[in-house]
């Protein structure tokens, strides 16, 4: 097996392009740098330039997934301990809420009708 295709190697090119990323946001101070995008878009391009398979790639998202599972389980905490804010402030909490979905469902219909989605699809969205 190539070294480029491990999966020890792969995740740590994915980490060092998140970091680099988040580094150059940081610096520049411009929102449209977003780390996740930047990182997302120069992975692309690498795995197209080394022709390596996302299935090959994906091959390391188990040691991600293995850490984010207790990642997510940790997010209650500090939740917990917000309690009483989130209880403050439920009703403004909710209404984003509501807001969200609404623009989602609609952004999505209106992007669907622009690309020519047939209504079945459209009602499957």
């Amino acid at each position: 097996m190539n070294f480029l295709e491990n999966e020890f190697f792969l995740l740590a090119v994915t980490f060092g392009i998140f970091f680099l990323a988040k580094l150059l946001q940081k610096k520049t101070g411009i929102m449209l740098l977003n780390p996740i995008l930047l990182t997302i878009a120069i992975l692309i391009v690498f795995l197209k330039m080394t022709h390596i398979s996302y299935e090959t790639y994906n091959e390391g998202g188990h040691l991600i997934e293995f850490w984010l599972k207790p990642a997510v389980v940790a997010l209650g905490v500090p939740l917990y301990l917000q309690l009483e804010t989130i209880k403050k402030q439920l009703l403004p909490i909710m209404l984003s809420q509501l807001a969200g979905c609404i623009v989602g469902v609609i952004s999505v219909v209106l992007i669907a009708k622009l690309m020519g989605a047939s209504d079945e699809i459209i009602y499957s969205l």
